[in-house]
């Protein structure tokens, strides 16, 4: 459990914080990502079902909910890891997501911008592609070449590479 990993952590190290100072300061340190954002955004606007795949324990979810409270209704649905006891890459995770949605691997998209989970998720049948602010254009480009519509965001469709 996240508050077992904290306290093993604390003695580990010596620290003498509570859970929620330690949640105060992951709070300290979330920030958004603008492009994320706009990529969730026009996602969330179109007709595409959107959720959250992420390693997460729960000290980052409340953490998370601290700094943005209505961060995690603004997906349909969130997948943690903590929640799932499975962590990505491990393809079982991608798996569980696709059946909780209904849908087949193959009709889910999966957008990651850790380029190291990607090959997993192609493996699966997910049409998967990475998520990297530098390079916005390539996955537009690639969103709209697999057949997605997604509603129009001028701020994102900058290229700073």
């Amino acid at each position: 459990s996240s508050i077992d990993f904290f306290n093993w952590y604390s003695n580990k190290i010596g620290l003498s914080w509570s859970y929620e100072n330690w949640i105060e300061a992951w709070a300290d340190i979330c920030t958004r990502n603008s492009y994320g954002t706009d990529l969730f955004k026009r996602v969330r606007d179109s007709e595409h079902q959107l959720c959250i795949l992420s390693n997460l324990a729960e000290y980052h979810k409340l953490a998370v909910q601290s700094k943005f409270p209505d961060f995690w209704n603004e997906a349909d649905t969130n997948f943690l890891s903590f929640e799932i006891g499975r962590l990505k890459p491990d393809p079982e995770i991608y798996l569980t997501v696709c059946r909780k949605v209904g849908l087949r691997p193959d009709n889910c998209f999966y957008f990651d911008d850790t380029k190291e989970y990607i090959p997993i998720a192609l493996g699966l049948g997910l049409k998967a592609h990475v998520f990297a602010d530098s390079k916005t254009n390539d996955l537009l480009d690639w969103i709209n070449k697999q057949g997605l519509t997604l509603s129009s965001n001028k701020a994102m469709e900058r290229n700073f590479e």
